[in-house]
């Protein structure tokens, strides 16, 4: 999928191709599936990495909702279970809701390592997913936002992934860190 990194490439035709579905309807709304959906593809249950294209290289149309198909005709139709990477490096001005990451990706796998290039997102999409325990390493990206960097510290944060590590990149070094990746444990203790 790196070749969708270049402008001219068109993600949304790429998955209506692949999934032999229409990404601008609800996938939930789109009746007998498997009469519409040869045998482009076969997954297993676990998939090693996900690596979506970056969405800032991607013009028009506005692939959020391929990414919703896509994920849908994953674990719909390809029986995916498990992620054990997902690298969403999405779009930094447009990016795509917290809801529909949540309800497309976080609610269906069980992801491990997970990295979003989104600031300041809602760790509740993490610590309230039914796969929370699966979390073994979490990227968050943030401004340097004080009161967001306390919430994703304290208990009621990153403490509810109790497997996960935490690797924070800031666009900043502030002075109480020495790397700009460190592990959620070592910022505790």
């Amino acid at each position: 999928m790196s070749d969708f990194d270049q402008s001219a490439y068109n993600f949304r035709d790429f998955v209506h191709r692949l999934t032999g579905m229409d990404p601008r309807k609800d996938p939930k709304e789109i009746g007998n599936l498997e009469a519409m959906v040869g045998d482009q593809a076969k997954f297993y249950e676990t998939l090693f990495f996900i690596n979506i294209p970056n969405l800032n290289n991607i013009r028009k149309p506005c692939p959020h909702e391929g990414i919703r198909t896509l994920f849908w005709w994953l674990r719909y139709n390809q029986n995916v279970q498990r992620i054990k990477t997902l690298t969403i490096p999405d779009n930094t001005t447009r990016p795509m809701s917290d809801e529909l990451v949540e309800e497309a990706i976080l609610k269906e796998f069980a992801v491990e390592e997970f990295d979003w290039r989104k600031l300041d997102i809602n760790l509740d999409i993490l610590t309230q997913s039914p796969h929370a325990d699966h979390f073994t390493k979490v990227t968050l990206y943030a401004n340097a936002n004080w009161s967001l960097l306390h919430h994703w510290i304290s208990d009621e944060g990153l403490a509810k992934l109790p497997n996960a590590s935490l690797h924070l990149m800031l666009p900043i070094d502030l002075p109480i860190l020495v790397h700009r990746s460190f592990s959620y444990e070592n910022v505790l203790s």
